[in-house]
């Protein structure tokens, strides 16, 4: 997509001094990432179906990061909302919506530290 449609993703964006090229990298970028975040977790999935503490401590500690990274991301959107008054409406809609994301992310973390160290 990065790749092929690196004009129509710059056409959507306001007057930027940027490339399509380095909008396409972007892009092509962010895939790779997800691509690679998405092994690691069915690597890690796999892990917690067969019982491995490795994979237990894995998703803690990745759900812990996922918390702070959605919270502050909402910060991040409120603060601009303020700074962008023209944009404030969807800033703060993807606000709230990074903040659900947290909440629910933070009880799936606590729910599994519940489980206790013999939980598989």
């Amino acid at each position: 997509m990065g790749v092929a449609f690196a004009d129509d993703i710059l056409s959507a964006f306001p007057d930027l001094i940027v490339s399509a090229e380095a909008i396409g990298g972007a892009a092509t970028a962010l895939a790779v990432m997800l691509a690679v975040i998405g092994c690691g977790h069915l690597f890690v999935w796999s892990g917690l179906r067969r019982g491995r503490r490795w994979a237990r401590v894995s998703a803690v500690v990745g759900g812990i990061g996922l918390v702070f990274l959605w919270g502050l991301s909402a910060v991040a959107a409120m603060v601009t909302s303020l700074t962008q008054p023209q944009s404030a409406t969807p800033l703060l809609v993807g606000a709230l919506i990074l903040a659900m994301v947290a909440t629910v992310e933070g009880w799936l973390v606590v729910a599994a530290l519940r489980q206790g160290p013999g939980a598989g």
